[in-house]
């Protein structure tokens, strides 16, 4: 059965787009902006700070979708982010620092 996904937490869907879709025990989730639901403002800072907001929106869908007490690390999560080649070293150095990982996922 199909599911739509909706979180008050995430900015606004643009159109007739949802936040996710459930199915058949998948989670699909796509085009997280970095846009601050309180605020409605992209975040300010650059690429990095950017980068948090749009995984703390994808947090927040599947918080939504009470993922989060079905999701386990063994699980497979693909994540796609599409950067231009200026941003990709900043982009890695997010990844890897793991304040930054920890903040867009423990919230």
């Amino acid at each position: 059965m199909k599911t739509v996904i909706t979180s008050q937490s995430a900015p606004a869907a643009i159109g007739p787009y949802s936040h996710g879709t459930e199915y058949n025990g998948l989670i699909f989730s796509s085009g997280q902006l970095p846009v601050d639901a309180v605020t409605g403002k992209v975040a300010e800072g650059g690429i990095t700070e950017q980068s948090v907001q749009s995984l703390k929106n994808l947090v927040s869908v599947l918080e939504a979708a009470e993922a989060a007490q079905r999701l386990f690390l063994k699980q497979l999560v693909t994540l796609q982010i599409y950067l231009i080649l200026q941003h990709l070293m900043l982009c890695t150095q997010m990844f890897l620092k793991p304040t930054a990982r920890h903040a867009a996922v423990s919230q």
